[in-house]
């Protein structure tokens, strides 16, 4: 865990980091509920304009949904829609495909998304 007083994105002033590519961090979330539309969201930047990071989710039965990659040094909030399906559990990842530096990842969320 990194932090830095004049970069805060919201609530936190400690964000994960991440060093050499390859790299993924992932967290294990269950009690969902089942058949449900959530959002996973979080700030993403890098370091190092040639690396890249994104957030994803996993399901149970293997299959991954992602957000786009961040490339910017700038924080940027990304967003990630997803139903949960029959199961009440998912996997949450952070990654880094690829690109020197370091990238890094605060403030995540996994609200109900809002019914319209």
């Amino acid at each position: 865990v990194h932090g830095k007083v004049e970069e805060a994105t919201g609530t936190s002033r400690q964000e994960l980091r991440l060093g050499e590519a390859p790299a993924r961090v992932e967290q294990k979330i269950s009690g969902l509920n089942k058949d449900t539309p959530h959002t996973l969201s979080g700030w993403l930047k890098v370091s190092d304009q040639k690396a890249s990071v994104r957030l994803g989710v996993r399901f149970p039965d293997g299959k991954e949904v992602w957000t786009e990659p961040v490339s910017s040094s700038a924080w940027k909030r990304v967003a990630l829609d997803f139903a949960t399906g029959n199961e009440s559990g998912i996997t949450v990842i952070i990654e880094k495909p690829s690109g020197g530096g370091f990238v890094f990842c605060d403030n995540l969320g996994l609200p109900k998304a809002v019914s319209q």
